[in-house]
């Protein structure tokens, strides 16, 4: 490590040793035996240009082995429309990870900006070869494949709104990601562009009364090289609004309203709908450490789960129950202090006893 307070470096250099080890007794007799060693450097660089700024660059080299289920040459049936099997022949994958992070801060002001870009690049990517038959039945293996990148940007900005007595918080990003695989033996290249904007504003009116306003939106784009049909749009986003209001005896309403809409996934998936907590309660003892509350999730009963999964030869959209309305009724009690600290021991010169 070299440098001064406002300029440093650092450099480093690991050693990895990997054995994996596995005996196969059905259908056939064998043994997986995989050794791999690798070396790993990193890199660290910040540099302060004063007080209120600072740059920071890193990268780091990492492995990852693959598991020993896709090691063994062993079909799995259990699904005989998807079917799978491990590749004895499968190497470990080399990832170059770097970030470059900017920040500024103006306490006095209470303004704040934060810029970040973040690149990975993989060689020997494991990734899916997947085989499809006349009957639409796949079978799929792992495979060792280069080409595989991914990039993440974002700028955060905070700024008060001293009329309101509010904060704003501005957040623009972007993320790519280019993952290979093979279908029939062809390369495909899937490539998914996702944009994200979000917007918040934070009250600090006074201790009685607070609320936050947001915004969170995601557009997502998927472009195959190959599976055209495959190609896709969507669109989420969810706004919310959170509103707490407390008494000087100590009586406190907390509300937290959200409204998420999906859009551009299949039939039945695109949805819109509201989430509603709210809870009630008194605060009491002395000091009013102690606290009961209750509170109703879900006061609308509309709650929903919705997950979209891309892969190599499917787009698949998954709604998963969930628990609605339910009521909750907690105590809580705030320490404040755990006493004051002993006072240091004292010393005594002289002779020993």
């Amino acid at each position: 490590r070299v440098g001064d307070f406002n300029n440093q470096l650092s450099l480093g250099l690991n050693y990895q040793n990997t054995q994996l080890n596995s005996t196969q007794t059905f259908p056939l007799q064998g043994n997986v035996n995989k050794r791999f060693s690798n070396w790993l450097p990193n890199l660290s660089w910040r540099r302060t240009f004063n007080r209120q700024s600072n740059l920071r660059v890193n990268y780091r080299a990492s492995v990852n082995a693959p598991s020993v289920n896709q090691l063994q040459n062993v079909v799995n049936i259990s699904n005989r429309l998807f079917e799978t099997i491990g590749n004895p022949n499968l190497e470990q994958s080399y990832t170059h990870f770097a970030f470059t992070r900017y920040s500024y801060t103006d306490a006095v002001k209470g303004r704040s900006f934060f810029a970040g870009f973040f690149a990975q690049q993989v060689n020997n990517y494991i990734t899916n070869a997947t085989y499809i038959t006349s009957g639409d039945a796949q079978l799929s293996k792992p495979v060792n494949l280069d080409g595989y990148y991914s990039l993440r940007t974002f700028v955060t900005y905070g700024m008060p709104l001293k009329p309101i007595k509010t904060n704003l918080n501005l957040t623009l990003g972007y993320n790519y990601v280019r993952t290979p695989g093979l279908v029939n033996d062809v390369k495909n290249i899937s490539n998914n562009n996702v944009a994200t904007l979000g917007v918040t504003f934070a009250s600090n009116i006074s201790e009685y009364i607070d609320f936050t306003l947001s915004y969170a939106g995601n557009f997502n784009q998927v472009v195959n090289s190959i599976q055209s049909q495959l190609n896709n749009k969507f669109y989420f986003h969810t706004v919310g609004f959170k509103i707490n209001t407390l008494t000087k005896s100590g009586w406190f309403v907390l509300n937290d309203v959200n409204n998420t809409v999906y859009s551009g996934l299949a039939d039945g998936f695109n949805q819109n709908y509201w989430l509603w907590n709210l809870s009630g309660g008194k605060k009491f003892l002395k000091n009013q450490r102690g606290e009961l509350k209750i509170t109703i999730f879900d006061l609308l009963k509309q709650n929903q789960s919705i997950v979209r999964n891309v892969g190599d030869t499917y787009v698949e959209d998954v709604q998963t129950q969930v628990l609605q309305q339910y009521f909750m009724l907690t105590f809580t009690y705030t320490l404040r202090n755990f006493g004051k600290p002993a006072p240091p021991a004292r010393s005594f010169g002289g002779r020993g006893n």
